[in-house]
């Protein structure tokens, strides 16, 4: 399992209302992408190889594609730390 594939099963345990989407590359060893929408919420994550996770969050502009061209504006160096800042963001709503 991935480290976005566990990302991805932590927040759906904690937040089984949250709509999770998934992207990855062509390339198995390329960039992935977990978009997270909850209510007005959107969160961003995208995990590429020896730069580890990025993330951006945006309210109010639930759209597939939203800051889809932008770079993140949080990087996370470990799957945990991701993980406990999508909570915060989630669970002060």
């Amino acid at each position: 399992m991935s480290l976005m594939d566990k990302l991805k099963a932590d927040i759906e345990k904690k937040f089984p209302e949250a709509e999770i989407l998934t992207r990855k590359a062509d390339d198995p060893k390329g960039f992935r992408f977990l978009n997270i929408y909850q209510d007005d919420i959107e969160i961003g994550i995208e995990w590429k190889p020896n730069v580890n996770f990025g993330l951006s969050q945006w309210i109010g502009q639930k759209n597939e594609i939203s800051g889809m061209y932008h770079p993140p504006r949080e990087w996370y160096k470990t799957h945990k730390a991701v993980y406990h800042r999508v909570c915060s963001i989630l669970s002060n709503k």
